[in-house]
């Protein structure tokens, strides 16, 4: 089954099926997820957590231990959505603007954009998340919807406001590293 590597501008680099990982960046380490075949970068030292559902796997890298804490604050969280027409009624990509139609309604916008790859189309959203008598947080929204399959991936990054800038880095280093199988 094809993969891709989308790294850094959402470069597409195809590998074949059975090869092994590329090498992750200093300070990372690959965590296969489906079946291993797909893979997310997990910081060394933060928590990794999977939750798997009828037509929604979801995944979790944080800096904190949620299963100790229960939650979150900095951390990345990936629902990979399966059978998205059947159950909203729209395409994974249709669904992705609505969802980021329904946040720029509410939030306060940071960022906004979109591309394709392939036989992705990837949409970003960044928004300050302010909530009473709890400390801001910005949240960054990437949405990776493929039409073809009926798959959305979904992934959230999020972090504290007051530390958002280092934790960015962490962020983007996530998101610029994924490793997705073009037939899910």
């Amino acid at each position: 089954m094809p993969r891709i590597l989308l790294l850094l501008a959402f470069l597409a680099i195809p590998f074949a099926q059975g090869i092994e990982l590329p090498n992750p960046p200093d300070g990372y380490r690959w965590k296969q997820i489906l079946d291993e075949q797909s893979a997310l970068l997990v910081p060394i030292g933060w928590h990794f957590k999977s939750q798997h559902g009828k037509n929604t796997d979801g995944y979790f890298v944080s800096k904190e231990d949620i299963e100790a804490e229960g939650k979150f604050d900095t951390g990345l969280s990936l629902n990979v959505i399966k059978q998205v027409k059947q159950s909203t009624g729209l395409a994974p990509s249709k669904y992705s603007l609505a969802m980021i139609e329904q946040m720029q309604k509410s939030k306060k916008v940071l960022l906004a954009d979109s591309r394709d790859a392939g036989a992705f189309k990837a949409f970003t959203v960044r928004f300050l998340d302010s909530q009473p008598n709890v400390p801001d947080v910005v949240v960054h929204n990437l949405f990776i919807a493929n039409d073809e399959t009926g798959t959305l991936w979904y992934y959230i990054f999020e972090a504290p406001q007051s530390e958002w800038e280092s934790a960015w880095q962490t962020g983007d280093t996530l998101l610029s590293h994924l490793l997705l199988e073009t037939e899910i």
